[in-house]
């Protein structure tokens, strides 16, 4: 229901430059730079393997961009209405590449690490482009808990392993890179690592 009425709000709702203007400025170069391809893949595989093929206001990767930048809202419906405002302004002023490049560049891994760079950096020792499928997959194996999991790397194991069946079962990997990925087990994370501010 909630994402059917995301997808009417912004097919009907005339483009709202102000958020998605906010948003460049704030994020600047990252939403115009391509997401290396192990980062988009594993993050479509984490949090929507239908990405490419819906309305982009109706994505979790939109709405979890859109509640990330919510702070100060006071109350849950305020906070809802907002959500679905903003996902329907990104969904009309940017691109699928765009929004999961501006979620990547903001979304929380734990230990004090907004974006998949900082955190492939102080997590797992590694710039953006020297991850491969499973370290990137590792880092959104953190999402649903990034402090707990971090201090439980058999728990990051389990989520870790729900993310590669995932894939086995939408196809996005073949069969022979899931055998691989599940043998190999997620890329070790430094629990004791911060990013700096």
């Amino acid at each position: 229901m909630i994402r059917l009425a995301l997808i009417l709000l912004a097919l009907a709702a005339p483009a709202q430059a102000a958020p998605v203007e906010d948003l460049r400025e704030e994020i600047g170069t990252a939403l115009g730079t391509p997401l290396p391809g192990p980062i988009a893949e594993a993050a479509i595989i984490a949090l929507d393997p239908g990405f490419r093929d819906r309305p982009a206001a109706g994505s979790p990767i939109t709405r979890y961009l859109a509640r990330s930048r919510l702070a100060g809202v006071a109350t849950a419906t305020e906070r809802r209405q907002r959500e679905i405002e903003l996902a329907a302004a990104y969904a009309n002023g940017l691109t699928h590449d765009e929004i999961l490049a501006a979620w990547a560049a903001t979304a929380y891994f734990g230990a004090g690490c907004f974006g998949t760079e900082p955190a492939g950096a102080a997590l797992l020792g590694l710039a953006p482009q020297e991850m491969r499928l499973g370290d990137a997959l590792t880092l959104m194996a953190l999402l649903p808990s990034p402090a707990a999991l971090l201090r439980n790397p058999a728990a990051l194991r389990l989520r870790y392993g729900e993310l590669v069946a995932g894939a086995a079962v939408f196809g996005t990997i073949p069969p022979a890179e899931i055998d691989s990925l599940m043998s190999r087990g997620p890329t070790p994370a430094d629990p004791e690592a911060r990013c700096t501010p």
